[in-house]
C-alpha cells in the first residue's frame, strides 16, 4: 500500500529528507507552504495523508472533516507540552524519530480509509468528538432529546411553534435550550424582545471548530430568559444574512451533541431549504448555506413538520414530506416525523377546516398522516410578539397554547405521565389537553387523528 503525503511547512526539509531516505511505502507527493494548497491538492486525490509541520494555526475541525471526506489522514507535529485541541488528528512530538513519523502517517491513512461516513455524508461517523472539558460536571448517562422544527417556504410558523413549545417544556421544569439555526431569516431574538447585537450560535460554532467548546465558555455566552415559572436558554442565530458561512455542519453537530449533555430538550428552529448542491459551484472547500438545516434534521430525535392550512400551504407540506424523506445524504426515519398543520381557520379552507384538510390528505395520499392541528389566533400571537413574551405568559388559556401543549405531550408521553400531566389511552389515539373540566376544545388535534384512523379502518 503506497501512502503519498502532502507536507506543509518543513522549511529546513528535515522531515522530507527523512521520509524519502526510507524509500518505503510513504513518499512525499507535494511540499507546500499554505493550508489552502493542502486543501486543493487533497481534492485531487493524489495524496492519502498530510504531515503538518507549521503554518496550520487556521486548521479547524471542519477542515479536518473535509480532508477526511477526501480520504486524507492528518498528522500534526507539535512541540512537547503544546495543546492538542482538535480530534481526529494524530499528534506527533517534534522529537519523534523518522520511523515514528512514517508509522504515524501510515496509521492516519489507514484510519481515515476505514472510518465510515456519517449518514449526513459530512465526514467520519464519530464527527467532532466532545472535549473532556465540555463534559465536566455533566451526568455521563444523560442524553437530552433534539426536536427540530422544519417546514417548507411560506412562513408556516416554525419559529413561533418552536419557541412556544420550548417555553411549555421549561414551564414543566425541564431544562430546555432553543437554537435558532435558520440561516435565512433568524427570528428568535426578535420574538423574545432580545438585543440582536451578537450571535450565540456563531460563537459556539467557532469554539467547536477550534476544539474549545467547554462548559464554562458555553455558560458565559448563553442567553437565559426568565419565563412564567422557569428559565429558557436561548442560542441566538446569525445577526446578518451574510454570516451563514460561520455555521459549518461539523461544528453545529458538535454544538448540538454538547447541548444534549446539558439539557433535557434541545429545540432547533431550522430554515426551509434542504438543497445541498452549493458544492457544485466551488472548486475548493465549499460553504453550504443549508448545512445548518440539514444537520439539525440529521441530528434530530423528533422532527415537527409544520404546514399552513390554506390553498398554498397544504400542497406545499405534502411535497415537503417527499422532499424530506428523500433528501440526499440525510436519512430520515418516518417514525421521527410528525406533521402538524398550523394556522387552521375557516376563512382559508372553508367550513370545518380540519375535515376539509383530512379529506384532501386522504385523496392525495402523502406518506405520513397528520398528527394534529393548531388553530389560528392572530390576537394571541400578535400580543405575544408585541410584548416579547411566550404564549404561555401572554395567553396561557388560548386555544393555540392548548394545542401546543398537546403537541408537546404527544412527543413525551412517558415523561408527562410520570409528572401527572395529561392522560393517555393505550393506543395513543386520545390525548387529553389542559382544557377546563367539562370542556372539549374544538381544535383538539387528537380528534382529527381519531377521525383519520376511523376512516382507514
Amino acid at each position: 500500500m503506497n501512502v503519498p503525503v502532502i507536507v506543509l511547512g518543513d522549511i529546513s526539509g528535515k522531515y522530507i529528507e527523512a521520509i524519502e531516505s526510507e524509500r518505503g511505502v510513504v513518499s512525499v507527493a507535494r511540499h507546500v507552504h499554505e493550508l489552502a494548497e493542502v486543501l486543493g491538492i487533497a481534492q485531487t486525490g493524489i495524496a492519502r495523508a498530510v504531515l503538518l509541520i507549521s503554518g496550520f494555526e487556521e486548521l479547524t475541525a471542519s477542515l479536518v472533516n473535509y480532508l477526511a471526506e477526501s480520504d486524507v489522514g492528518v498528522v500534526a507535529v507539535v512541540d512537547p507540552g503544546d495543546p492538542e485541541p482538535l480530534e481526529n488528528i494524530r499528534y506527533l512530538s517534534a522529537l519523534a524519530n523518522p520511523s515514528e513519523v512514517i508509522e504515524a502517517l501510515e496509521t492516519a491513512a489507514e484510519e481515515v480509509e476505514n472510518t465510515p461516513v456519517s449518514v449526513s455524508g459530512r465526514g467520519p461517523l464519530s464527527g467532532v468528538e466532545l472535549s473532556s472539558a465540555a463534559l465536566e460536571d455533566v451526568q455521563p448517562d444523560r442524553q437530552g432529546k433534539i426536536i427540530t422544527f422544519w417546514g417548507p417556504a411560506g412562513a408556516p410558523g416554525r419559529s413561533t411553534l418552536a419557541l412556544n413549545c420550548a417555553a411549555i417544556l421549561a414551564d414543566q421544569q425541564h431544562t430546555v435550550c432553543i437554537v435558532d439555526a435558520d440561516t435565512y431569516a433568524p427570528s428568535l431574538s426578535s420574538l423574545l424582545g432580545m438585543m440582536d447585537d451578537y450571535s450565540t450560535l456563531s460563537q459556539l460554532c467557532h469554539l467547536a471548530d477550534r476544539g474549545n467548546l467547554e462548559t464554562e465558555k458555553i455558560a458565559e455566552i448563553m442567553s437565559t430568559v426568565k419565563i412564567e415559572s422557569g428559565t429558557l436558554d436561548v442560542v441566538t442565530g446569525i445577526t446578518r444574512a451574510d454570516r451563514w458561512p460561520e455555521i459549518r455542519s461539523q461544528a453545529l453537530e458538535s454544538v448540538l451533541k454538547t447541548l444534549t449533555a446539558k439539557y433535557d430538550f434541545v429545540l432547533v428552529d431550522a430554515g426551509f431549504s434542504l438543497e445541498a448542491d452549493e458544492e457544485l459551484s466551488f472548486d475548493g472547500v465549499a460553504p453550504r448555506r443549508n448545512a445548518a438545516t440539514l444537520t439539525a434534521i440529521d441530528q434530530a430525535d423528533e422532527i415537527i413538520l409544520v404546514g399552513v392550512a390554506d390553498a398554498l400551504g397544504v400542497p406545499r407540506v405534502m411535497k415537503a414530506i417527499s422532499e424530506l424523506l428523500s433528501t440526499p445524504n440525510v436519512h430520515v426515519e418516518k417514525s421521527k416525523v410528525h406533521v402538524w398543520i398550523n394556522k387552521v381557520r375557516p376563512g382559508s379552507i372553508g367550513p370545518q377546516p380540519e375535515e376539509q384538510i383530512l379529506h384532501s390528505w386522504q385523496r392525495f395520499g402523502p406518506q405520513l398522516p397528520i398528527e394534529g392541528f393548531i388553530p389560528w389566533n392572530p390576537d394571541a400571537i400578535d400580543k405575544s410578539w408585541l410584548t416579547g413574551q411566550t404564549l404561555a405568559e401572554s395567553a396561557p388559556s388560548s386555544d393555540v397554547c392548548q394545542a401546543l401543549r398537546t403537541l408537546i405531550e404527544s412527543l413525551i408521553i412517558e415523561e408527562t405521565k410520570a409528572r401527572g400531566v395529561g392522560e393517555f389511552s393505550s393506543d395513543n389515539l386520545t390525548i387529553a389537553t389542559r382544557s377546563a373540566p367539562g370542556k372539549e376544545s374544538s381544535h383538539d388535534p387528537s380528534r382529527a387523528k381519531w377521525r383519520a384512523w376511523k376512516r382507514k379502518s
